[in-house]
């Protein structure tokens, strides 16, 4: 490289240390069997579990076989994911190979492991838009109107009347006649346009427009609570500065938020 203020070159070592992408592209890149696995988390070793008849797993604190505290998981570090994927490739069946996999949820060794400046668990870190604004956030709203997968729908009082969610929708949408263009994308109708729903809509509407719009509409205001401190997490991990005290703040809260959501 040429290094114009001393007129001179020299050599630049480059480093990868971070890979990013959705979870599927980070699993291809991790040799991982995917977010529907038996143990799809890269950075712990919590096992999912199925309902009966039922292929997908689901990843519950609370387990047949005892429950688990989000702040004490089994984790994983950078030298047993590599010793695990190693067993994999080191048996002589096609089935115990399978066997192994499915157990770890590692089908082996990528090419990239032989860089040292990769760790392989901090090295590829969840993609925040992925995992807030396109999953987190439309899977609550799916929650709170009775249409996720048919799970204990409005059982403990967070179902929204479906008269009220009629006016939040329309709420939403009528909310882009006062909001200028620069600052965001326009909001469809939640009920009638929701495959429009984007990353960035779904930000707008979750940090924005449902703090006001979802006020009263809870036959319980405890669900209204739960979802403003999931906002204001959310507010605190985009913001521009953190302190260091702040980032244990949002790591004790998200602990703190999934045990109540799975009250």
């Amino acid at each position: 490289m040429l290094d114009l203020w001393a007129e001179e070159f020299f050599w630049l070592h480059v480093y990868l240390i971070l890979a990013f992408g959705d979870y599927p592209a980070l699993a291809k890149l991790m040799h991982m069997k995917g977010h529907n696995d038996l143990c799809p988390c890269q950075f712990c070793e919590i096992h999912g579990v199925c309902a009966p008849g039922v292929k997908v797993y689901y990843i519950p604190l609370f387990q047949p076989n005892g429950s688990m505290s989000p702040a004490d998981l089994p984790m994983h570090n950078h030298t047993t994911f590599i010793k695990q994927a190693n067993q994999v490739l080191a048996v002589t069946t096609i089935n115990k190979a399978n066997e192994l996999a499915k157990e770890h949820s590692i089908k082996g060794i990528w090419v990239l492991s032989s860089l040292s400046s990769l760790n392989f668990l901090l090295s590829f870190p969840f993609n925040f838009m992925h995992l807030i604004f396109e999953n987190l956030i439309p899977n609550l709203v799916q929650h709170y109107t009775g249409t996720f997968k048919d799970l204990d729908c409005g059982a403990k009082e967070y179902l929204i009347p479906q008269e009220e969610w009629l006016e939040i929708c329309a709420a939403g949408e009528s909310s882009g006649n006062t909001i200028p263009t620069a600052f965001r994308a326009w909001i469809p109708n939640l009920k009638t346009d929701y495959s429009s729903m984007t990353a960035e809509k779904w930000a707008l509407w979750a940090m924005w427009l449902a703090p006001i719009l979802l006020q009263d509409c809870f036959p319980n205001w405890k669900y209204y609570d739960h979802f403003m401190k999931l906002i204001h997490l959310i507010n605190k991990c985009v913001s521009w500065v953190l302190k260091q005290s702040e980032l244990e703040e949002i790591r004790v809260g998200f602990q703190e938020w999934v045990e109540e959501y799975e009250e």
